[in-house]
């Protein structure tokens, strides 16, 4: 086993949050950076940016 790596840190799910305001925004390059960095679970918001409830950060907190 290598023992470079803590066990903890190998058994982490890495969670990430991904926000676009506008309609004419899309999420790829923000979902493909944070799969690039190994996140298992993506909580995605489309919130027009004067809103302030994100309920994907709040379910992801």
């Amino acid at each position: 086993m290598d023992k470079s790596i803590p066990l903890w840190l190998k058994c982490a799910m890495i969670l990430g949050n991904a926000l676009i305001s506008t309609d004419d925004q899309k999420l790829d390059a923000q979902l493909d950076v944070l799969n690039g960095a190994g996140v298992v679970r993506i909580f995605a918001d489309r919130i027009s940016g004067s809103k302030r409830q994100r309920p994907e950060l709040d379910l992801m907190l």
